[in-house]
């Protein structure tokens, strides 16, 4: 073969090959970054979640304790109330006035925590005793199963032969 069809040959062949290694290169670290950016957005959308989460829940302990908090406070009750609660608590034992309008305000509260959602609404806050048997508080989608324990065994999903208590979604 001549020099001149052989030097057009090899230099076609070295760019090409030349083309190749650079594209598997680029194409390589391309996926690479992908990857990356997905995992980083992953992640940032979890962080972003759970502290959506964590901000729900803190609200809802926030509006329990101010429910606890509000019967001691007169000034507020009297702003709530208005001018009823110096009638009632005249005729009234003082305990007696404060435990109904704890019961109102924490009614009021239980009522507004159904409505908090996340998750595009899929998820809601339940509330239920700390103290074993566990018993529910407020159960916004579930309203039937408040004031009921839940160790009955379709909610008890422990592996460990009913030593320890785990509540399975309801």
């Amino acid at each position: 073969m001549k020099l001149r069809i052989k030097l057009p040959l090899i230099t076609s062949i070295i760019v090409f090959l030349s083309i190749v290694l650079v594209s598997s290169f680029l194409i390589y670290k391309f996926k690479k970054e992908t990857l990356e950016n997905i995992e980083n957005f992953r992640n940032e959308e979890i962080i972003k979640v759970k502290q959506h989460i964590k901000d729900i829940v803190e609200l809802s302990y926030e509006m329990i304790a101010l429910s606890y908090r509000s019967p001691e406070d007169i000034e507020l009750i009297e702003q709530i109330y208005g001018e009823s609660i110096i009638e009632q608590s005249a005729t009234l034992d003082k305990d007696v006035l404060l435990r109904n309008i704890r019961d109102d305000i924490m009614r009021v509260t239980l009522k507004d925590l159904r409505v908090l959602r996340y998750n595009n609404g899929e998820g809601y806050i339940w509330i239920n005793t700390f103290n074993k048997p566990y018993k529910v508080i407020m159960h916004p989608t579930n309203p039937e199963l408040e004031g009921k324990s839940l160790r009955d065994k379709k909610y008890n999903i422990s592996s460990t032969g009913g030593n320890t208590e785990r509540i399975k979604k309801f």
